[in-house]
């Protein structure tokens, strides 16, 4: 079984000094793509990153399917797709300590990472 890193989308929220992503091109990953790697490949896992995800346009759809193949999926966000993700989905995240959903703050030359099950945030500068 693979564990696979993959970001929906390039869109984001937010528009951070240091982000390296080109604003002036988003582009989606579609339902029909996240099908197609999960037909060639047997995925356990799925850590969503780079990107905002919740702001592909199918974001809902692609973890409902991924949640009926059993795949275990992790989040690293800035709070924005946690907020529109409802509850009932959010169970879809793996949250186990280490794959906990992942808020990020990056604007500020420091990175800001909490961890909601433990209630602890670290800052690394």
């Amino acid at each position: 079984m693979i564990s696979l890193g993959i970001g929906l989308t390039s869109d984001c929220n937010l528009s951070c000094a240091h982000c390296y992503r080109n604003q002036n091109q988003i582009d989606n990953l579609s339902l029909n793509d996240i099908q197609n790697v999960c037909r060639s490949i047997s995925i356990n896992s799925i850590g969503f990153g780079t990107g905002e995800n919740g702001l592909n346009p199918q974001y809902l759809e692609i973890i409902d399917y991924l949640h009926t193949r059993q795949v275990k999926l992790s989040l690293a966000s800035n709070g924005y797709t946690l907020s529109i993700t409802p509850d009932e989905k959010l169970k879809y995240f793996n949250m186990a300590p280490r794959n906990a959903p992942m808020l990020q703050n990056q604007g500020l030359g420091f990175v800001t990472h909490f961890f909601p099950e433990r209630n602890v945030g670290k800052q690394f500068f």
